[in-house]
């Protein structure tokens, strides 16, 4: 947007975009999204801001305006259904709308089915240890509104580990991942300069946990605000279903160095609302129900001293 403050250089023009006339309105394309698809005034560009129009009659740079067409959301939900000898099957719906969908369909046109298998999967153990996958991905591509979603199925045959805290009690983390990775993190605090971020931004990701038994988990609603990054998170119980739903969205393409500090807390707060741990503790067997002898004759004789004391 600030281009037509820069010295000309043909540097600067490293980009083509068509110009369309059509019944007398214009509508600006980007040819180089091949992978682009959807209605003419529904194709997201990005927001350049001016470009030279090749035209011998024009008088320099045009604007090139702002459109809300094709604009970016990336939803992601996953579904636990945890049986209570803790096998786990998960549903994944990843669904990708406008510019999502233009770079969800590159880079999947760049790659064969068992990439696309092995990617995800790998994605996955990265954060639950034994997940496998039990089918092949669907990928339903809507071309007509732009929008792609994947189902994908796995399944964990013990979801639960030992608690690194507590003796006999086990744990199981559920991760929002994806969050950070839209968050710029710069190396130094202190800026003159504006911090870039992505723009526009609408990311969600929804977990959803049946348990098929009792848990307790505290409501939680927050809302984290630093200039124009903006991130909500609500935990919620409904159905006899956990809800953990984390959502972020950029409402411009930069933070100014008057934000940073803002911007620094947030970056601090985000992550300890990203994952859910639930502890419990390990179901009693034959074994560890009979007496410990130990501690009952050790108790013994602990109040037969009091007895003799007294």
């Amino acid at each position: 947007a600030t281009i037509k403050n820069f010295i000309p250089t043909p540097l600067i023009f490293d980009h083509v975009i068509v110009r369309v006339m059509l019944n007398e309105k214009p509508y600006f394309v980007d040819v180089t999204r091949s992978n682009q698809r959807g209605p003419l005034n529904q194709r997201f560009i990005n927001y350049f801001g001016a470009g030279v129009l090749l035209d011998p009659n024009a008088p320099g740079l045009i604007t090139i305006p702002e459109t809300t067409a094709g604009m970016p959301k990336t939803t992601i939900q996953e579904h636990f259904d945890i049986a209570t000898n803790g096998a786990t099957a998960i549903v994944v719906t990843n669904t990708y709308d406008g510019r999502d969908a233009d770079f969800m369909r590159q880079a999947i046109a760049s790659l064969n089915q068992d990439a696309i298998e092995k990617n995800f999967l790998e994605f996955y153990q990265k954060y639950y240890k034994g997940i496998v996958a039990t089918a092949h991905p669907r990928l339903l591509d809507d071309e007509r509104s732009n929008r792609i979603q994947i189902i994908q199925h796995y399944s964990i045959s013990n979801i639960w580990n030992p608690s690194l805290l507590q003796t006999n009690y086990i744990t199981c983390d559920f991760v929002s991942f994806g969050i950070f990775d839209r968050l710029y993190i710069p190396t130094r605090k202190e800026r003159k300069l504006p911090l870039a971020m992505s723009f526009p931004e609408n990311y969600i990701h929804t977990i959803r946990i049946k348990p098929h038994e009792s848990w307790q988990i505290v409501p939680k609603d927050k809302t984290i605000r630093a200039g124009a990054l903006v991130f909500h998170h609500r935990t919620s119980y409904t159905n006899h279903e956990f809800e953990i739903t984390s959502q972020i969205t950029s409402l411009r393409s930069q933070i100014t160095p008057a934000e940073m500090p803002q911007y620094w807390a947030a970056l601090d707060e985000i992550p300890h609302l990203l994952d859910l741990v639930i502890t419990k503790p390990v179901a009693s067997s034959g074994k560890n129900e009979s007496a410990n002898w130990s501690v009952l004759l050790a108790g013994i004789f602990y109040c037969v001293m009091l007895s003799v004391v007294a």
